[in-house]
C-alpha cells in the first residue's frame, strides 16, 4: 500500500552550504516527525536497518532523515546512490573512495560528504542550551582552560559559546572516531583559543594514535542556522595545523 504523503512532505528541499573545499558537500535541510512513515524507507530506497525494529518513530525519523540528505549529497557528486550501514558504535560506514558524517537535532539534520582522498570530515548540529543543559555542559564537556575563555569571553554569550564548545567536541570526536577507532571523551580537546565569528579551534590533550598527537589543532567551522548551531570539519589526515 502506497504512503499517504509524499517524500517530499517528509523531507524539504536541501540547502548547500559552502565550504570552500572541491569534491565537498555540505547539506542541511528540515524533516517533519508527523509525516513520517515506515513506508518512507522504500519511498527513498533507504534499507531498514534491523537495530530500528524496536526504536520509537522519533529514532527512526531522524536516522531516514540523515540518510536520505546523503542521497541528495550523493547526487550533488554525481555518485551513484548507496545505502549506508551502521557500523562500529552506531558510526556510519563509508563506501570506499569516500567519507562523511550526519548529524540530526529536533527534526533538522546535516550531512557532510567528500570524495578526497585521505581526508576526515565531521559535523553537529545542536539548538542552543536551555539553563540546565548549559549547567551540564559547563559540568562534563569543558575542561578548566575552556572554563576560563568561557569566562573571559565578550565576543559571545556563555549559552552561545558553551553551545559551540559541545558541538566543536561532538564534529572533532565524529572526525577521528574513524581513525581511534575507540571512545575519548570531551576532556580529550579543549579550546584553543578564543573562537572568531566562524572558526573555533580545538587542541587535543593526549595523544589519541600515532597520528593525532597531543597538541595538534584542529580548525573547526561554524554558523548560527535556525536557533541552532552548526559546526563541521574537514580537513587531511596527518596535516597538522597549528601546534
Amino acid at each position: 500500500m502506497p504512503a499517504s504523503n509524499s517524500t517530499d512532505d517528509f523531507l524539504a528541499p536541501a540547502t548547500m552550504i559552502e565550504t570552500g573545499i572541491d569534491h565537498t558537500i555540505l547539506l542541511h535541510a528540515l524533516f517533519d516527525l508527523s509525516q513520517f512513515s515506515e513506508v518512507s524507507f522504500t519511498d527513498y530506497g533507504i534499507e531498514f536497518p534491523a537495530s530500528l525494529d524496536a526504536a520509537v518513530d522519533k529514532r527512526k525519523s531522524d536516522f531516514l532523515a540523515g540518510r536520505a540528505l546523503v542521497f541528495c549529497a550523493f547526487v550533488q557528486l554525481q555518485l551513484p546512490k548507496k545505502n549506508i550501514a551502521i557500523g562500529h558504535k552506531r558510526a556510519p560506514i563509508w563506501p570506499e573512495g569516500m567519507s562523511g558524517s550526519i548529524s540530526h537535532t529536533r527534526q533538522h539534520c546535516a550531512c557532510i560528504v567528500t570524495t578526497r582522498p585521505n581526508t576526515a570530515v565531521g559535523i553537529d548540529i545542536e539548538p542552543l542550551l536551555k539553563p540546565n543543559g548549559l549547567k551540564s555542559v559547563l559540568r562534563i564537556a569543558t575542561t578548566p582552560n575552556d572554563a576560563n575563555i568561557v569566562a573571559s569571553n565578550s565576543e559571545f554569550s556563555t549559552q552561545q559559546l558553551c553551545t559551540l564548545i559541545f558541538s566543536a567536541k561532538e564534529t572533532l570526536y565524529k572526525a577521528l572516531f574513524p581513525t581511534v577507532q575507540a571512545f575519548f571523551g570531551f576532556d580529550a580537546a579543549t579550546l584553543h583559543c578564543n573562537p572568531s565569528e566562524s572558526v573555533i579551534w580545538l587542541r587535543l590533550t593526549r595523544t589519541l594514535h600515532p597520528t593525532l598527537r597531543e597538541g595538534q589543532v584542529f580548525e573547526i567551522q561554524h554558523r548560527q542556522l535556525q536557533g541552532k548551531i552548526l559546526t563541521w570539519i574537514v580537513y587531511e589526515k596527518n596535516q597538522i595545523i597549528g601546534e
